[in-house]
């Protein structure tokens, strides 16, 4: 008898995927299978890259603003017969990032007319809101008007008391939460004595 060997196939295994693949700070690693495979020989699909996975994205605060979602592979665990080419796609869906407002509150000032300083009639008026801020955004809360007063006159004109805004108390602390956040303040009323 004479010897003869006979060459075994071998056959190799190459990942790709495609779609809107997940780049920058979210870049993801290929599979790679370095392995050569005889004909016939059992091989396993990577498993960490399922149906379903995700690979969530986030905006400068810190917030989900979407997400790329892997297929899973088109091809299963068997016997390997010739060179096998796995394939899968990604897909990014973006997600919209809740937005809340800061608004402002105060108490303390009558019902009746107020006036400034030099006996005009004046109506305080609240600052704007802010608007459209999501989790972790900071803001600045509006000062411009601490220490405005105003006052109340008697019957006859005299300025019988007057009303000073206080500090403003931000439950914050000027960086936005899950929510619309309040932010109050107090007119402090002072009793002005009348000549008579």
């Amino acid at each position: 008898w004479n010897h003869s060997g006979v060459p075994v196939s071998e056959w190799r295994i190459t990942y790709e995927w495609s779609g809107a693949v997940p780049e920058g700070d979210y870049i993801q690693e290929m599979p790679v299978d370095g392995k050569s495979y005889k004909n016939n020989e059992p091989y396993t699909v990577d498993t960490k890259y399922s149906n379903g996975y995700t690979v969530p994205t986030y905006d400068e605060y810190g917030n989900v603003n979407g997400s790329y979602t892997f297929s899973g592979w088109n091809a299963q665990d068997g016997k390997m017969t010739s060179d096998l080419t796995v394939r899968g796609r990604w897909e990014f869906v973006e997600t919209d990032v809740a937005k809340h407002n800061v608004s402002y509150t105060w108490k303390g000032l009558p019902e009746e007319k107020l006036y400034d300083e030099a006996g005009n009639e004046t109506t305080p008026v609240l600052p704007d809101s802010i608007t459209g801020l999501v989790k972790n955004q900071e803001y600045t809360v509006d000062t411009t008007m601490l220490g405005t007063k105003v006052y109340t006159h008697d019957e006859f004109g005299n300025k019988n008391a007057s009303y000073t805004l206080g500090e403003w108390q931000d439950p914050n602390s000027g960086k936005m939460g899950d929510s619309d956040v309040e932010v109050s303040a107090e007119w402090k009323a002072t009793l002005v004595p009348v000549s008579e």
